[in-house]
């Protein structure tokens, strides 16, 4: 399994500092993990993004220091963590290598 870790992805021409965590296995071609963020404003655009995209698929490019990696993902799900003081919020995200079968 190969995975990638860091933090930036592009979609069209929007940057988005967010984390991510994702798996590739390439025995079923299929992408999966996490994208997320902390803060009020940061957890708030993730969510809305997410809400607008919900159907997908979602062509995504991630921007680690090895080179860019293009994906088409879905959103599985949102979970958003709220305190007085904290928020968090994290998109379970599943999809394929842009490109693969």
């Amino acid at each position: 399994m190969k995975g990638w870790s860091g933090r930036g992805i592009r979609e069209g021409s929007n940057i988005w500092p967010w984390r991510y965590h994702l798996e590739y296995d390439a025995s079923t071609g299929i992408v999966r993990g996490a994208l997320a963020v902390e803060g009020w404003e940061e957890a708030r655009t993730m969510a809305d993004w997410a809400e607008a995209r919900r159907p997908g698929p979602v062509r995504i490019t991630l921007l680690p220091n090895s080179g860019p990696v293009d994906l088409e993902i879905g959103i599985q799900g949102v979970r958003s963590h709220e305190s007085g003081h904290y928020s968090e919020t994290d998109l379970q995200v599943e999809g394929r290598i842009a490109g693969c079968p």
